[in-house]
């Protein structure tokens, strides 16, 4: 079955690093086999691209995109070479001239499909005789490219030409737009990112409204799983969804932008090429498992990258549902069987599940569960099934007890995942662009297993001498782990280890014991322990914790994790 899309490309069209040619050609043999036809040279950070796009191309630079070219040809692959001219004199001879020779410079190499982008420019002039030439910019961009294509054409005909307007994204009506579509040649296709600029929804209908505005098919732009800039944070790996399966009756085509790194989006590139394969039969977990597998190599592997993928969900395609993960619907679970979150903890996250909901099927989660490293599945002691269920009074520490205990299991089953990416992931490219992301994971896991060794210690002996030194150890691993702002479940473990601090607090006070740096002991009259306050020996802030018996046993990945002073920021 053929595909409703002419055009089903990938475009290196980010901000940011760019990629090594290794990584660059391993891209395009990857395109080649999942059923794409167009590829687009135009990173952002390519000063000769954008900034210096003047100034000309090297001999030994111009001979990498003839062989670009060459390799695009053996996949059955469209080279497009991008050209984004910033600040560009449209009146001035000597620049237009540079721009025609820069063209002209690819076009002699074999070179057939080419891209101007004048996108993130002003929309106004900056140069008053361009203004009083054109009038608007709207009719500037026509001439360009009308100008550009018939340059084009007279050095022997092209077999794409794509351009990239300044408006490229919103209601798809406007007196720029309208002006697009009554000038430009018909064989210019204009690119188009949706409603927003990176877009949660691709609809038909909205495609239909653009198509009528511009006097042409639309060609999307999109902007997943591209994390530059800001969104540099997010891994961007999970599947593409909410484009509408009847979208290729209107639209010419989709070209998607890559993220920073190469390796890790062909995941969810994959299942893109599985959408413009069938978009009327595409489910995305479905495909995304299938992406997991062939990215990945093995199942345990897959798994192990589907966990982190669950956990590191936050793009607009996902928007308000970032921390639905499957370890949020166990952290929740959690609090219920306890009797409820510490009232001190304050309001539930944004984008988080509510109590009551029900974890959504993710497949993927469970390749190969028996064979993960370290990642067997959590099973609940029988003390824990019955805890909190139905009315009843406050869960017994005994039943509490078992509820930590199931918690450290969980804290390290993750821990294995991110211990699988670090050191035992088959594939070197994918291990190494996901070692941050992993590295957070294991911090996190740390933190979680402090804070909880702090409860349970709580719960056994609420006065317990070491109590003090365990806190401040949790403290120090939380604060250590939020230095590197890689995105991983957000502030979701970051707040359930702060609600076990709080909650030890809670077990103190109900035993009449309350802690501090001096230590552990009854509550006198004033309310606080005996030696705590203001005026007491060792009282005031606590300090790091030394030499704590104990306290590296409950560290989940042992000398695998990462400490606060190592991890990426």
């Amino acid at each position: 079955m053929s595909s409703p899309f002419a055009i089903r490309g990938v475009i290196e069209g980010f901000y940011g690093r760019l990629w090594s040619r290794t990584e660059r050609e391993r891209m395009i043999d990857f395109l080649g086999r999942h059923g794409y036809n167009l590829y687009v040279y135009a990173p952002k950070s390519d000063p000769l691209h954008r900034n210096r796009w003047q100034e000309p191309y090297l001999s030994e630079e111009l001979a990498y995109f003839a062989a670009l070219d060459r390799r695009c040809r053996e996949q059955s692959i469209q080279f497009v070479f991008g050209l984004s001219p910033l600040k560009l004199h449209y009146s001035d001879d000597g620049e237009m001239g540079a721009l025609f020779a820069k063209l002209e410079a690819v076009y002699r190499l074999g070179v057939r499909s080419f891209m101007l982008l004048l996108d993130d420019m002003p929309d106004r002039f900056h140069y008053a005789d361009d203004e009083a030439r054109f009038g608007t910019v709207a009719d500037a961009h026509v001439w360009l490219n009308n100008t550009v294509l018939a340059r084009l054409e007279a050095w022997g005909g092209v077999e794409h030409y794509l351009f990239c307007p300044t408006e490229y994204c919103g209601e798809g009506r406007s007196p720029y737009l309208e002006r697009l579509g009554e000038g430009l040649r018909p064989e210019v296709h204009v690119l188009w990112t949706g409603p927003e600029v990176c877009s949660p929804r691709l609809t038909t209908a909205d495609a239909r409204v653009i198509s009528e505005t511009l006097r042409r098919p639309v060609l999307y732009w999109e902007n997943y799983p591209v994390n530059d800039l800001e969104m540099r944070w997010r891994p961007h790996i999970r599947p593409i969804r909410g484009r509408d399966a009847d979208l290729g009756t209107v639209a010419l085509g989709i070209v998607a932008n890559a993220a920073l790194q190469p390796e890790a989006c062909k995941i969810p590139l994959h299942t893109y090429a599985r959408y413009m394969a069938d978009p009327a039969g595409y489910e995305p977990e479905a495909a995304w498992e299938q992406a997991l597998l062939e990215v990945c190599g093995n199942e345990a592997d897959a798994r192990a990258v589907a966990v982190l993928a669950d956990l590191a969900r936050w793009s607009h395609l996902e928007r308000g549902r970032q921390l639905y993960s499957r370890l949020a619907f166990i952290l929740n679970d959690f609090w219920r069987r306890w009797g409820g979150p510490p009232a001190a903890t304050g309001p539930d996250l944004e984008g988080a599940p509510q109590p009551e909901e029900r974890p959504p099927a993710v497949p993927a989660l469970d390749i190969g569960l028996a064979a993960a490293h370290g990642d067997a599945a959590p099973t609940r002691n029988a003390t824990t099934a019955s805890c909190g269920e139905g009315p009843g009074p406050t869960p017994s520490a005994a039943c509490r007890l078992a509820l930590v205990d199931d918690m450290l299991g969980e804290f390290t089953r993750l821990h294995g995942v991110a211990d699988r990416i670090l050191h035992s992931m088959a594939n070197p490219w994918l291990k190494a662009e996901l070692r941050p992301w992993a590295e957070k994971l294991a911090g996190w896991c740390d933190t979680a297993a402090l804070a909880l060794t702090v409860l349970r210690t709580a719960l056994r002996d609420p006065a317990a001498p070491v109590l003090p030194a365990l806190r401040r150890d949790a403290v120090d691993r939380l604060w250590a782990t939020r230095e590197n702002f890689h995105w991983v479940a957000g502030d979701l473990i970051d707040q359930f280890a702060r609600r076990c601090l709080w909650a030890a607090e809670e077990v103190a006070a109900e035993a009449g014991t309350a802690c501090c740096g001096a230590g552990c002991a009854p509550v006198g009259a004033a309310g606080r322990a005996a030696g705590c306050g203001p005026g007491a020996a060792g009282g005031g802030s606590p300090g790091p914790a030394e030499g704590v018996h104990g306290v590296d046993s409950v560290r989940v990945g042992g000398d695998s994790a990462p400490k606060g002073a190592d991890a990426d920021a």
